[in-house]
């Protein structure tokens, strides 16, 4: 196993060799594979509460006891931050005991600096059928994922009526491969001072250079996102460019603000406010310099746990802001 095919953390290997074993390993006897994906709950909650060593250490061990309960020809992988793979190219009947283990073996408690901790999965299967390609199959495994984490039931297995009306799974798919890998883009809008023509803050702007689509905007692909529960990374990889762009400005001699749009989600993590603490102490930037908006949509949804977290926010001199205000029902009642 090459390098570039192996994840270094958990040494498992990763999405790229799963892709290559997909299409070399299907046994048409057994009528084809099965791909399950497997997502992490919550985790990046989890990382930011007890840290990132505690979370790597986490990651590891769901590795190992997913692993450890398969047999072979079966193989567990990496397939992304907090998700991963198994593979099964032996078909259904084979893998169904050692999926039985498996969720087991994750149902156990972890323990995190010394705290036991129960954590939840989701789990998406799609059958690979001889005839199928590999692409179509990942995306059938990602659209079931998908429908397990927004649906009632945290298992699904891929049918035909999970691709009807809703969210695109092509899409859906080439957005969660852009957020593992960074390639999302920030851009910066300058917020200037209408008398003397100062910058006073840079807004931080998310877009998605598609490869085929070429520049979405937010309304492209954010909507996705949120569906499929994706929108705490997005915030936590614009908030880190943006806090960077601003630091270094003032490392030039050019001082400013940066601005930073929060979801729902965000406000409503605890983990939000250690996230913003270790980001601003990492790049060195004042905590003054980081506003944050916020919709009122997203303080209505947990109102108590949102107000705790933007007090927490404020507390580390963090300034906020409400975005699109008067637009729902809180008024001036969050204010």
């Amino acid at each position: 196993m090459t390098l570039q095919q192996h994840d270094r953390l958990t040494a498992l290997p990763n999405r790229w060799r799963l892709e290559d074993d997909i299409g070399r390993q299907a046994d048409p006897n057994a009528g084809g594979g099965v791909l399950t994906l497997l997502d992490v709950r919550r985790f990046r909650s989890l990382s930011h509460a007890f840290g990132a060593g505690e979370g790597d250490r986490t990651l590891v061990e769901i590795a190992a006891r997913i692993q450890n309960n398969l047999r072979l020809p079966q193989q567990a992988y990496r397939y992304g931050d907090d998700r991963f793979a198994i593979w099964a190219p032996d078909g259904q009947e084979s893998l169904r005991a050692s999926l039985a283990c498996v969720r087991n073996a994750l149902a156990a408690p972890f323990v995190l600096d010394g705290v036991p901790v129960h954590i939840q999965f989701c789990i998406g299967r799609a059958h690979h059928a001889p005839a199928s390609t590999v692409q179509n199959t990942i995306i059938q495994a990602e659209c079931a994922l998908a429908a397990a984490k927004t649906g009632p039931q945290h298992d699904v297995e891929f049918h035909p009526g999970l691709a009807g009306p809703g969210p695109d799974p092509v899409l859906t798919t080439h957005l969660r491969a852009a957020i593992d890998d960074d390639r999302l883009d920030v851009h910066f809008q300058p917020i200037v001072d209408a008398l003397d023509g100062r910058t006073v803050y840079a807004e931080a702007l998310v877009r998605w250079n598609h490869p085929q689509h070429g520049l979405l905007l937010p309304g492209a692909f954010l909507p996705l996102a949120e569906d499929a529960g994706w929108m705490m990374a997005i915030d936590r990889f614009v908030l880190d460019r943006a806090v960077t762009f601003a630091a270094q400005a003032a490392r030039e001699g050019n001082p400013f603000g940066v601005a930073v749009n929060l979801s729902a989600d965000s406000v409503d993590d605890p983990g939000t406010v250690d996230a913003v603490h270790v980001v601003l102490r990492t790049h060195g930037l004042p905590p003054s310099r980081l506003l944050l908006e916020i919709t009122e949509s997203s303080l209505i949804r947990q109102p108590e746990r949102s107000r705790d977290v933007v007090a927490a926010l404020r507390g580390l001199g963090v300034s906020t802001a409400i975005d699109d205000f008067g637009s729902g029902q809180a008024g001036f009642t969050y204010v």
